[in-house]
């Protein structure tokens, strides 16, 4: 049995979900399952707080469970705080998510029982991350994306919609729309959308690869070219319908700005300058986790 002699549960009290009464039944049910194991539950007090949490308690323990119960943007924080502890030399702890956000496209798609059952099981796996340097290093677990499709994502996980819902909100979204520009290769290139994804769903609906491995040491890029809106309503519901277009699996991918714009990364925000050169690549097996 992999064994971890301390795990530290961390929740939200202000998330959308009911993540206090998760975290703490979650911590009862541990403490029997590992009863040798110290179990701690803890609070964030702050934005960013999660990530601080993750590279402290990574920075001075071993053996360590972190354990997020939140949605795929408070996991985004504890992953990279983890991670940059990890790349300061840090052993590297088994990271985990409980779904108590509004946003677990990551839990959805990769858990293929509980979590306490697969600690249960010892079923221990290392799943890829992708690493986005735009001159400082930062880790998504899902996805890293710029234009229509992660504005859209965002949008979606504010709300708990049916599917026919959701699409209508993502057309509505889509109206308000205006394409990019960056230079890739040499040349120039308009997008309406470009995604970069280690997992194949994204707010809850939106499917971005059917065969997408989060463990294959590649990502998928999704491109949808600056086209007509009819174009792009057609791409946004057959993504709708899990029937995307093919994505190209790659272990890196460049580009350089030609303005100011955001991209995403797990429903995170960060502002990319103009002419700023952004480098994407697979970090294999990066992850502990439980599957």
């Amino acid at each position: 049995m992999t064994s971890f002699t301390r795990a530290v549960v961390i929740y939200n009290p202000n998330s959308t979900g009911d993540s206090q009464a998760i975290a703490k039944e979650f911590c009862v049910e541990l403490r029997k399952l590992r009863p040798k194991a110290k179990v701690t539950l803890t609070e964030t007090t702050h934005a960013g707080h999660g990530e601080e949490l993750g590279y402290e308690l990574t920075k001075k323990g071993k053996d360590l469970l972190l354990v997020s119960v939140s949605g795929d943007g408070g996991y985004h924080e504890l992953v990279n705080g983890a991670m940059k502890a990890v790349d300061e030399g840090a052993a590297a702890p088994i990271c985990a998510v409980l779904p108590g956000g509004n946003a677990n496209d990551h839990y959805t798609f990769i858990s293929e029982r509980t979590l306490l059952e697969a600690i249960a099981a010892d079923g221990l796996i290392k799943l890829d991350l992708l690493k986005v340097d735009t001159g400082k290093t930062r880790y998504a677990h899902s996805y890293a994306g710029l234009g229509l499709t992660p504005l859209v994502a965002v949008e979606l996980n504010k709300h708990k919609l049916s599917a026919l819902k959701e699409m209508w909100l993502s057309l509505q979204t889509f109206w308000k729309f205006k394409p990019f520009k960056i230079m890739e290769n040499g040349k120039r290139r308009t997008f309406d959308s470009l995604i970069l994804a280690n997992i194949g769903v994204m707010a809850k609906h939106l499917t971005l690869d059917t065969e997408s491995s989060p463990h294959d040491g590649k990502f998928e890029i999704l491109r949808w070219s600056h086209n007509h809106k009819l174009r792009l309503i057609k791409q946004l519901a057959k993504s709708a319908v899990g029937k995307p277009d093919s994505p190209k699996s790659v272990e890196h991918f460049e580009f350089t700005t030609l303005a100011p714009i955001p991209m995403q990364l797990d429903g995170e925000l960060i502002k990319l300058k103009a002419n700023q050169k952004v480098i994407v690549t697979c970090a294999p097996g990066k992850l502990r986790t439980y599957r």
